[in-house]
């Protein structure tokens, strides 16, 4: 992994100095740079990832100019995302669902800021556990809330069911990738729809802040965990499908 900035192209901000000698136009080094930032994005973006998607950009292209490092945000949207988890315990919902929505975006800077500057880390690659218990830290703070507020009587069992199929599909997605050499999300148009609107942070946060705006939040919860153990399921299906058609693994042919 890349660390040293000194011996990596800084591919935003010094795109001009690099390459003054070519005398490029002002308006050819604009372009070049979008081009930059928009191979920064990988993978199949859920539908409120694409309304991110240029804010993020908007925000990379600012900060691939300064000495902030892609773990430093990293850091920074992990102590917003924890804050989302207190503001919930302690029924601050609304609160709560406007900081999980700029963690939301947050979430993709780091990750496209890395790419742009070349400062990839194993902390960077580690990022999506980090990410993973601190989502699940809000449900389950939220599960506590709505059961110890008497609002939905079950709550705790339905967050124990959605974690549990939340974790089989992980695994199910995981053995996929180690059979085909490919994320589960891009092996067929049809994964691709279903990675649009499939249960992930995103999705939820928005369903939940829906909730929130019509005066029912505990609907909300209730339908965050139905909508992610329902796809959750189809993915589980998929994965199995896949795995059929797909008896032996796949080994990338050697360049």
């Amino acid at each position: 992994m890349l660390l040293n900035s000194k011996h990596t192209l800084k591919a935003c901000a010094g795109i001009s100095d690099r390459f003054s000698f070519l005398r490029l136009r002002p308006s050819a080094v604009r372009l070049a740079e979008r081009l930059l930032r928009d191979a920064t994005q990988s993978g199949v973006l859920d539908f409120p990832a694409l309304a991110h998607a240029p804010i993020e950009k908007w925000l990379v292209s600012h900060l691939c100019r300064t000495t902030i490092t892609p773990n430093q945000i990293t850091l920074g949207t992990g102590i917003l995302g924890l804050g989302v988890t207190l503001l919930y315990a302690f029924g601050y919902l609304w609160v709560g669902a406007l900081l999980a929505l700029l963690v939301g975006i947050l979430d993709g800077v780091d990750g496209k800021l890395a790419r742009l500057k070349v400062q990839m880390t194993k902390t960077g690659k580690r990022e999506h556990v980090l990410d993973y218990f601190i989502e699940m830290s809000w449900w389950a703070v939220l599960a506590h809330h709505f059961h110890t507020t008497g609002q939905v009587r079950y709550a705790y069992l339905i967050w124990l069911v959605f974690f549990a199929s939340d974790s089989l599909e992980r695994v199910a997605k995981w053995s996929v990738k180690l059979r085909v050499g490919r994320s589960i999300d891009d092996v067929s148009r049809f994964d691709r729809l279903v990675r649009r609107v499939a249960g992930c942070r995103n999705i939820y946060t928005w369903l939940f802040t829906f909730s929130l705006l019509i005066g029912a939040p505990t609907s909300g919860f209730v339908l965050l965990c139905l909508w992610g153990m329902a796809t959750e399921a189809i993915q589980i299906f998929r994965a199995l499908q896949i795995r059929c058609a797909f008896p032996n693994k796949i080994v990338p042919p050697v360049s």
